[in-house]
């Protein structure tokens, strides 16, 4: 009895098939349904990538106009001649620069805390 049923059912599944392959433009799209996953499934994975992608999407840096980027620079400049005019800069420049940056670690550790 359950030979039969099996048998009864794979026709009928083949007569669908069929039928589906005779559509116009699309042909049989049952294979295609199954292996997809569903709307439900699709609409949880956006939803924790959403949620992922809103705490990242914080706005950073914008580019400055020209004059702003203008005047940045030529302060810059003057800061640079100001260092390389400095008497320790000149006694021993890769000292002062690494005496420099330490200062600057420690201090951005201390506002951190």
């Amino acid at each position: 009895m359950e030979k039969i049923n099996v048998i009864q059912v794979a026709k009928k599944q083949e007569k669908e098939k069929k039928k589906r392959e005779k559509t116009a433009v699309v042909g049989d799209m049952k294979p295609l349904e199954d292996t997809l996953p569903t709307l439900e499934l699709l609409m949880k994975k956006t939803d924790t990538k959403s949620a992922r992608s809103y705490q990242t999407n914080v706005k950073t840096k914008c580019i400055q106009k020209q004059r702003k980027r203008q005047h940045q620079m030529l302060q810059d400049i003057a800061l640079f001649k100001q260092v390389l005019q400095h008497p320790a800069y000149q006694a021993s420049p890769t000292e002062t620069i690494t005496e420099h940056l330490h200062n600057k670690l420690s201090q951005e550790e201390s506002m951190e805390s």
